[in-house]
């Protein structure tokens, strides 16, 4: 077993043989992973440094790891929505002071911390837009219809950035690289 030490991790490399091989990463600030190729078809140090990042990462992440709620990109999505599938149901021109409180309520969603968070914020929109109850009967429930096509399915428009573990591993990986050629070159000369 080979350690390789970047920083503050420990990279184990196991090479087993016949194209079979472990990484096991692990650090003082919690970031540990492992896992195991059965079939490389190369030696583990070649393999990792011939792999390409995504594929390495992918590998290394629990499969539960679905990143972090990205609000600002998921309201482009709500705001795209609203722009182009929208547009015939409520024009800019109608309901200008209600739309006003629709932009500011989506502002307030937009800094919803978690998916679920804003799935529950966008399900409650036609409840929470103010100034609904300022237009006569028909207008408000044309008005309060169009909203309601916002609270259909709302877990279509979230976007997720990279979690914690894939931000440290994609700053590993390079470095990680950069060690296995280093350590090659000087077995070779």
């Amino acid at each position: 077993m080979e350690v390789i030490k970047i920083g503050e991790t420990d990279i184990m490399l196991d090479d087993m043989g016949n194209g079979k091989g472990k990484i096991t990463i692990s650090n003082t600030y919690g970031y540990n992973f492992s896992y195991y190729w059965g079939s490389m078809g190369r030696s583990l140090r070649e393999f990792l440094r011939e792999t390409n990042e995504s594929y390495f990462i992918s590998n290394l992440l629990p499969p539960y790891n679905s990143g972090e709620f990205d609000g600002k990109k998921t309201m482009r999505n709500v705001r795209k929505f609203i722009k182009d599938e929208m547009s015939y149901e409520l024009p800019w021109y109608k309901y200008m002071e209600q739309q006003k409180n629709l932009r500011e309520r989506l502002n307030e969603i937009q800094r919803c911390e978690s998916d679920r968070q804003f799935v529950d914020e966008m399900m409650r929109i036609s409840q929470d837009v103010d100034g609904c109850y300022e237009l006569d009967k028909y207008d408000r429930e044309e008005f309060i219809s169009a909203l309601k096509m916002l609270e259909c399915e709302p877990w279509h428009w979230i976007e997720m950035g990279p979690s914690d573990n894939e931000r440290f591993l994609t700053k590993l990986f390079p470095k990680l690289q950069k060690e296995l050629k280093k350590s090659n070159h000087e077995l070779s000369v």
